[in-house]
């Protein structure tokens, strides 16, 4: 079952928005804007149409999945968006200075076929083992909260952190992951300052510090778990 919003205006809410379980698909050929005085909640949220850019004006919850079609823009603005469900953009999101929380309880897929881009992001999933899956490389530009769950990257899809990304490991207090949520696989740092990876393999957690920089550098980082080793590039 889906609803359809082809309308070039907006979805506005000033009580209470029950989709029963559909698919809500914003799909006008302009710009569209989600409005509310608190904020909503969709079951499977898809942006499709012709074109124009879709803007959030408040907070949003995607039960399950997020769908983002080709030639179709989501602006985050500066709102939270709360998925427990997959992520796949064809198109563009324009992330502002929005937050993204990945909330779920099952795996959870970031999908696109270039570099997705975030300004916050949040790895929140109870799920045993990989908790969230890249499936393309991803660039966070101000900061990652590792809170529940184990972040899976490999080579073709790095976790890329910008000069000033900075790491909070429960939501409040800067750090470099925990047992409970860090990074397994690739990642990268661009920066001069000292910096601790989120690093992890398997079931064993392996932060890694780098410090003393004499210059704006990228750095590359995995952690194998072999004679505990670490691995910079």
């Amino acid at each position: 079952r889906s609803t359809l919003f082809p309308y070039t205006t907006l979805f506005r809410s000033n009580g209470t928005f029950t989709n029963g379980g559909a698919t809500v698909t914003f799909n006008g050929s302009a710009a569209q804007s989600i409005n509310s005085a608190g904020s909503e909640t969709f079951t499977d949220l898809s942006f499709a149409g012709s074109g124009g850019t879709k803007t959030l004006n408040c907070n949003i919850t995607i039960n399950n999945d997020l769908t983002i079609a080709v030639s179709n823009t989501l602006d985050g603005s500066s709102n939270t968006i709360t998925i427990k469900g997959d992520w796949t953009n064809n198109g563009t999101f324009t992330p502002s200075t929005s937050h993204v929380q990945f909330t779920g309880t099952v795996l959870q897929n970031i999908t696109k076929s270039t570099t997705e881009n975030f300004y916050n992001i949040t790895i929140n999933n109870s799920a045993t083992g990989t908790a969230v899956k890249l499936a393309t490389s991803i660039d966070v530009s101000n900061a990652i909260y590792l809170t529940d769950g184990i972040l899976e990257t490999s080579n073709s899809s790095i976790l890329n952190l910008a000069r000033d990304t900075t790491v909070v490991n429960d939501g409040t207090v800067a750090n470099a992951g925990s047992s409970a949520s860090y990074v397994d696989g690739p990642m990268t740092k661009t920066g001069s300052t000292d910096f601790t990876f989120p690093a992890g393999k398997g079931s064993i957690f392996a932060r890694f510090t780098i410090s003393s920089l004499a210059g704006s550098s990228k750095f590359k980082l995995e952690y194998f778990d072999a004679a505990d080793r670490k691995s910079v590039v």
